[in-house]
């Protein structure tokens, strides 16, 4: 793994040690510079059933416990002792039969229901699974009156209230079956907490004893935010009451069985690019059997069983699949679904299906796609046709599982991902792994790594995602949050999380997505311990945590700006005993050695230990751990060792994990380097403090062998802490104290520069801000979230304590000074004056050549060949093929795709990544050179040299693709070359296609020192005579070598082309101009080639006109001055200008234009 960090928006420790003047503190931002683009769905929302976020939070039902199921116990499962227990089941990844952990379990028979006789005695309520309602939903409420004249009121708390608002209606509905000698009927109130009436109806109950449907609405005289509903019953008989259910009209978007309008409203708030639904753990079950089943969350929700989740109580499941679809829908978002994989939450009972039974999962899997994207012709989307939605919905994600691993998850990813991919290749397909996972996989699309933890971790791993290499597999942190050491979620986790996401979006190339959780929580049923959005009946408001996401959803830029930080940070100073241990694991250790910074070496015998924990001896040598069970440790008692190299080889014996390596530990706190944790999937450093340990860097993934040794080497140097594992460099990781952030990047359309800082400590924070190659507007506006203390936080009762302040600012240049408020994050948006906006070359990052310009619409495009495999600053070089062909040069082999690039303004570059590939041209086979693109017909025309044929009996030469838009996908169109020989010596390569003004379309082209001219057909498929009967006209100029290109200007034609051998310095632009397209073309000059003081290699060009003005632009390809390398050529623009001649000027090549 590649570990140089680079600095392209760079968000790193940043000192505050004073004032900027006299301390040097200053951000440095280049705005020619441009760092990964940030994509415009980056920040998204995940949804589960955890907290009671759906019931009682996010799904308007005031019902609680609507089907009387809240108490049906789970099949398979048993409640005793007030708690739900599983089967015995098989864990797959420990081998061992388990009932799991006692999970919650309501204290009453029937949950939110309660009745009271207000007339007579002997009445009673109880649960009936006679004559049920519906098969999915046995349980009703029988209601007992044995005397004439008896009244009684039964009541639903709802959950924990329900919010009525004067003026507001609702709907009710409701199932009734009654004995025949039961004549009354049936009175609903909605009332108050003090016994006021808020609403009310009088129902007429129908004499049948089958069961009855009863809808009816409510209109609210009265509010009152903890408000019951009550259903009054009188008479002698008995009553069974089913289903009962109370809405809002007015959800969010109006519709029935819908949303909570604020509640929705406040997610809206987040601008989500995506939500990710069912979860997280229930998608699971804490076995399969109770895992969520999306085809039982369809149709009308009386018929929905409803689940007995993970969270410990059940969810109607009334916001299904369908209505999580059409959320995402309503909102603009993309949609994600998780399924299952055919594993139970390896947390709790780790059962599994049986290899057989996985397609079963596949097939419900492609069900459940089918249902949100297929047509009315398959089965599934003719079921959501049925159910009211014609087009598909915006289903973009997949996701196989959730926190699965281990051998048996990742051979059933691949199964799921070749299924998905099969029929949907537009999906992507998310592995559960973390970081660096996707080696465990044939293919990955991206990988989700999940962290819970305390705010230092955040603060330690702003750099985490640098570090990370590159593979073509993307991230998405699908689950993080500072939820230790931060009570339910104060201000100090807020910014830890501000701190943290600058690195996601600063690795924007890799990190594709994130989302926080959990998302909700009703505060009267809190079970996991900070959540981002909390409600109560009436209430909802975001924690600072809220609004970073937020701050960050809306103020993302099209693009990352280089940044870089001059700010000393402090570090720490690690000092103490070195110890050794084990997790649950059984090890031996020896061979250690201590290198101190002076170079002494200390080694370390097998004496001198004092055992904290476990059962340690010494057997031939090495130091033996013997006992299980968790934080096994023993501390050497030799030495105490600061910065140091420390030594070991370590051996396992057996137990489910790695090795513990301590060092600077003083009693209980110190440093430990975990390897194998985490069920010995991963390794990372931790902090100890008074015995308990949690992650401060990024647990990279790694599995420990029994019976091997392990050379272990982890080295502390001046704050920095780097460990090898057999020679391999695997984690470095910085130890600091102070805690200021900052990243800049650059949104396209609002022509802004955004600056986002985090100040993590108590003082002021002042620095310089120096905007590099721009002129910025003095005004613009800053946005800050601060507060007082970071134990600060938002209540119910005081919603925005923590809330972001937008204020005008008018003193932004291009130096300015700024002083950040403690406790803070802060974002600037600073206006670009566009008149002294510079651009740079390269254009844009990689090693591209022979650039085709084209303007098509508002848009200027770029269609490169690739040149080489080009890796950023950091990151890896991708493999080369290692297949031979008859290719001339072997380096052709990985030339069978070819990138796009679009730009409104010939500045800011947006990448369309593989628009034409192998995988659309049955032909190819290497070579794909040279693209000229051209509108015609309404659709866009890519022509295309490919597999650079060196004579007649090779198959290959110019071929042709068509697509619907300049951004493709392209696909060739005629399934051969359009030219596959070699006529007048010219090689069929470096075509382009010329549109004259008569509409005609000609097509030069040629290599080896001749240039042929061709006219295509209207249709551009095929070639057809000149007037003269002739198929091929040849127009080769005078030192003539290869790229053709025409342009016309003022009624002359001129013609250019390259000069030179390509893979030398020499490589040169010259041009003819002729009064006909025919010529004939007598050679001017040459007008653009090498600078020793810019770049060599200077050709094969385009040229490009501003429309509705004669400003032109040469777009080309050269060699950076001391690359050696023929295939290290990048895509450069500058101006070309003609003279009063309507000559050509020589083109001056420029870094910044």
């Amino acid at each position: 793994m590649n570990k140089t960090i680079t600095l392209l928006g760079v968000a790193a420790l940043l000192s505050m040690t004073g004032m900027a003047q006299k301390t040097g503190n200053e951000i440095h931002i280049d705005f020619a510079k441009k760092g990964a683009e940030v994509p415009a769905g980056m920040f998204g929302i995940f949804f589960e059933e955890i907290n009671h976020s759906g019931e009682g939070g996010l799904y308007a039902e005031l019902v609680q416990n609507r089907a009387f199921e809240d108490t049906s116990v789970p099949e398979g499962y048993t409640v005793r002792d007030g708690q739900l227990f599983g089967p015995q089941l098989n864990n797959h990844l420990t081998g061992t039969f388990t009932g799991g952990a006692g999970y919650r379990w309501p204290s009453t028979e029937i949950p939110a229901w309660s009745l009271e006789q207000t007339v007579g005695s002997g009445a009673a309520m109880s649960l009936c699974k006679e004559y049920p309602l519906h098969p999915a939903t046995p349980t009703s409420l029988a209601i007992r009156l044995p005397q004439a004249g008896s009244r009684v009121t039964l009541t639903n708390s709802g959950f924990w209230g329900m919010n009525i608002v004067k003026g507001e209606k609702y709907s009710l509905r409701f199932y009734v079956r009654k004995e025949t000698k039961y004549k009354g009927d049936v009175k609903v109130r909605l009332v108050g907490e003090k016994g006021e009436v808020l609403a009310e109806r009088k129902i007429d109950l129908k004499p049948s004893g089958d069961w009855t449907e009863y809808r009816d609405t409510l209109e609210a005289f009265a509010t009152d935010p903890k408000g019951v509903l009550k259903l009054d019953f009188e008479g002698e008989g008995t009553v069974w009451l089913d289903y009962v259910s109370l809405f809002p009209v007015h959800t969010f978007g109006n519709r029935p069985n819908g949303l909570r309008k604020d509640v929705a409203e406040m997610l809206v708030g987040l601008n989500p690019g995506f939500v990710r639904w069912p979860g997280g753990c229930i998608v699971e079950g804490i076995t399969r059997s109770n895992r969520v089943k999306w085809k039982e969350t369809l149709g009308d929700p009386m018929t929905r069983p409803g689940n007995y989740n993970t969270w410990g109580y059940r969810a109607s499941m009334g916001l299904g699949y369908h209505e999580f679809l059409q959320f995402c829908e309503d909102i603009g978002a993309a949609g994600m679904f998780v399924c299952n994989a055919g594993l139970g939450c390896q947390y709790r009972h780790g059962d599994a299906c049986t290899e057989e039974e996985v397609q079963y999962y596949v097939d419900d899997l492609m069900d459940a796609l089918e249902y949100a994207l297929g047509d009315g012709n398959t089965e599934w989307g003719k079921k959501r046709i049925e159910n009211g939605h014609i087009e598909p919905f915006p289903l973009k994600y997949v996701e196989v599982g959730n926190e699965n691993w281990g051998k048996v998850y990742e051979k059933r990813y691949d199964i799921f991902y070749k299924a998905i991919k099969a029929k949907y290749p537009q999906l992507t397909v998310i592995s559960t792994l973390g970081l660096g996972g996707e080696k465990y996989h044939e293919k990955a699309d991206m990988v989700d790594p999940h962290w819970y933890v305390a705010p230092e971790f955040f603060f330690q791993n702003t750099r985490i995602f640098d570090q990370v290499e590159r593979t073509g597999c993307g991230v998405y942190v699908g689950e993080y949050a500072c939820n230790a050491e931060v009570g339910s979620g104060n201000m100090l986790a807020a910014l830890s999380e501000a701190a943290f996401i600058s690195g996601m979006e600063r690795n924007a190339d890799l990190v594709k997505m994130a989302s926080y959780a959990p998302l909700l929580e009703n505060v009267n049923d809190r079970v996991w311990p900070v959540n981002l959005i909390r409600v109560d009946p009436s209430r909802v408001m975001g924690r600072s945590s809220y609004y970073v996401q937020r701050m960050y959803a809306l103020n993302r830029p099209s693009y990352n700006l280089a940044t870089e930080l001059r700010f000393p940070a402090k570090q720490v100073r690690v000092e103490g005993k070195i110890g050794v241990g084990t997790y649950n694991t059984q090890a031996e250790y020896k061979d250690i050695v201590v290198t101190r910074a002076d170079g002494s070496r200390v080694e370390v015998d097998c004496q001198n230990w004092k055992p904290v924990s476990g059962d340690w001896s010494v057997k031939d040598g090495a130091y033996v751990q013997s006992a299980d069970g968790p934080m096994q440790w023993s501390a050497w008692q030799g030495a105490d060792f600061g910065d140091c190299t420390i030594e070991l080889k370590a051996r396992k014996l057996g137990g489910k994990e790695g090795f513990l390596i301590f060092y600077g530990m003083n009693e209980d706190n110190g440093y430990v380097l975990n390897l194998g944790g985490w069920n010995n999937a991963g390794s990372a450093l931790e902090r100890m403090r008074e015995g308990n340990a949690s992650a401060i860097a990024a647990t990279l993934p790694l599995t420990i062998e029994t019976g091997r040794w392990y050379d272990i080497r982890l080295v502390v140097k001046e704050g920095q802490f780097s460990y090898y594992c057999d020679g391999k460099l695997i984690q470095e990781t910085p130890l600091t104290t102070t805690r200021q952030y900052a990243i800049s990047g650059f949104d396209e359309k609002t022509n802004e520069i955004i600056v986002k800082v985090v100040n993590a400590e108590k003082t002021p924070f002042r620095t310089k801000i120096e905007l590099g190659n721009v002129k910025v507007m003095p005004k613009g506006k800053v946005i800050t979230l601060s507060a007082d203390s970071p134990e600060d936080e938002n209540t119910l009762d005081d919603p925005k304590k923590i809330y972001p302040v937008e204020k005008p600012y008018n003193r932004f240049s291009s130096s300015f000074e700024y002083q950040f408020a403690p406790w803070s994050f802060t974002i600037m948006r600073i206006k670009v004056d566009k008149a002294y906006q510079h651009a740079s070359n390269p254009v844009f990052p990689g090693w591209y050549a022979d650039p085709e310009g084209a303007v098509f619409g508002d848009e200027y495009w770029i269609f490169p060949t690739l040149s080489d495999y080009y890796a950023a600053p950091g990151e890896p070089t991708p493999e080369y093929p290692t297949k031979k062909t008859k290719a001339f040069h072997q380096q052709y082999n990985i030339q069978t795709y070819m990138d796009a690039f679009s730009s409104k303004d010939l500045i800011n570059w947006k990448k369309h990544p593989r628009i034409l590939s192998v995988d659309n041209i049955s032909w190819l086979e290497y070579a794909l050179w040279a693209p000229s693109v051209v509108h015609a017909n309404g659709k866009y025309y890519f022509f295309f040299g490919a597999n650079d044929i060196q004579n007649d009996g090779e198959y290959g030469g110019i071929g042709v693709a068509v697509a619907n838009k300049p951004e493709g996908p392209y696909r060739d169109v005629l399934g051969k070359p359009l030219i596959d020989k070699i006529v007048n010596g010219a090689q069929p390569i470096d075509q382009f296609v010329f549109r004259d003004d008569d509409g005609t379309h000609y097509m030069y082209y040629g290599g080896w020192g001749h240039c042929n001219m061709v006219k295509l057909s209207p249709d551009l498929l095929s070639i057809v005579p000149f007037e003269d009967g002739s198929m091929f006209k040849e127009v080769t100029p005078e030192n003539y070598v290869e790229g053709p290109f025409m342009l016309k200007r003022n009624g002359k034609y001129y013609f250019m082309w390259s000069e030179g051998g390509w893979m030398g310095p020499d490589y040169s632009v010259a041009y003819a101009i002729s009064d006909s397209p025919f010529g004939p073309f007598k050679r001017v000059g040459k007008i653009l080639q090498q600078d020793p003081k810019i770049a060599t290699g200077a050709g094969h060009h385009s040229v490009i006109q501003v429309p509705g003005k004669d400003e032109w632009y040469i777009i080309y390809h050269r060699r950076p001055l001391g690359d050696t390398s023929p295939y290290h050529r990048e895509t450069c623009i500058d101006r070309m200008y003609f003279d009063e001649k309507g000559l050509i000027k020589p083109v001056k090549m420029t870094i910044n234009r």
